[in-house]
């Protein structure tokens, strides 16, 4: 008798079964010794089953089975319903090529060498940024261990205070981009809410030294909340084996050439805020991975809403919504690409 995951493989590959047994046993009364769950593909393509002795849900069944919802998709697991970068998939990625260097800035390297130390942050403040930016702990701790995630102390030259802060930068220290704890902006209440660290590099995608052999995958984002989501994401998928993510601090730069050929014969789903400059961006950062990336996408989270309400207006929102819309928005559950 086939299992609940043998039955999922044997549907996608085609095949009309009988019913299997229920793993969600509990629910009947002799263990479900006559099979009575009927598993077949439904007509949008993703697996579905229906249990004609004990009307089990299908959460019961999945956890029963140890299976997760996005099990049930088609083989690949997600499908872009508004790419807004054409796809371009060679059949080999071409060999790597020297990447073009742009010469140094020794001012900006200058000003780089007095940056404030760059901390590796304690596990409760990691759990006071999870909690304050609604962003799994696990995700914000796997962006801690690949360098991404930092804490320092930071002048503030307006209000000459010295504030403690969250970083988000990499091991190439060309970039860094910091946010205070203690309260939402710099500079005031009507500065900024992230403050570039002198001497950064608009063109570095942060992220990008991140990058090892066996990151197959990379979720490109815009803008360091979004950053450690995209990790919130990778770590929510499983995905951490083949997976990393980059973020430009603007929209207005584009990559620079030294970090373009980290991307190449790799797959790219780009994920940019909802206004303007994230799709001034996105057509910006897509033609220059043309021919580098194996593949390029984006996704929409267009008519999406957050738990409070408001529209979801980047990955950090996305992972604000409530229950409900995430079990309806299968956008959502294989954001990986």
């Amino acid at each position: 008798m086939m299992t609940l995951p043998e039955a999922i493989t044997a549907v996608r590959a085609g095949r009309k079964l009988g019913k299997v047994r229920c793993p969600a046993s509990r629910n009947h009364k002799h263990g479900d010794r006559s099979p009575s769950l009927k598993v077949f593909i439904g007509t949008d393509g993703w697996v579905a089953f229906k249990c004609w002795s004990a009307d089990c849900t299908r959460d019961e069944v999945l956890a029963a089975a140890g299976l997760k919802v996005r099990d049930l998709g088609p083989d690949r697991p997600f499908q872009t319903r508004q790419a807004q970068v054409p796809r371009n998939r060679p059949t080999a990625a071409p060999a790597a090529l020297p990447a073009r260097s742009t010469p140094p800035d020794l001012e900006k390297a200058a000003q780089r060498a007095l940056w404030p130390r760059l901390m590796v942050p304690e596990v409760h403040v990691v759990k006071l940024l999870a909690d304050r930016r609604g962003i799994q702990f696990e995700g914000l701790e796997l962006a801690v261990t690949r360098g991404i995630l930092r804490v320092c102390y930071h002048d503030d030259s307006t209000t000459m205070e010295t504030l403690p802060s969250w970083v988000v930068t990499d091991d190439s220290r060309c970039s860094a981009q910091a946010r205070p704890f203690t309260r939402s902006t710099w500079h005031g209440p009507d500065g900024p809410k992230a403050l570039s660290l002198p001497g950064s590099v608009g063109k570095w995608p942060i992220g990008a030294a991140a990058i090892k052999p066996e990151h197959h995958s990379i979720l490109f984002c815009e803008g360091g909340p979004d950053l450690l989501a995209a990790h919130a994401f990778i770590w929510a998928e499983g995905r951490e084996h083949d997976a990393a993510a980059v973020a430009m601090l603007g929209a207005s730069s584009p990559i620079a050439n030294e970090a373009l050929e980290l991307f190449r014969g790799r797959r790219v789903r780009f994920v940019v805020h909802a206004d303007t400059a994230g799709a001034k961006g996105l057509a910006r950062w897509g033609p220059q991975l043309r021919g580098i990336a194996a593949s390029r996408d984006s996704i929409c989270f267009k008519g999406l809403h957050r738990a409070d309400g408001e529209y979801v207006k980047d990955l950090n929102d996305a992972l604000l919504v409530d229950a409900d819309t995430f079990e309806n928005a299968r956008i959502l559950w294989g954001l990986v690409p």
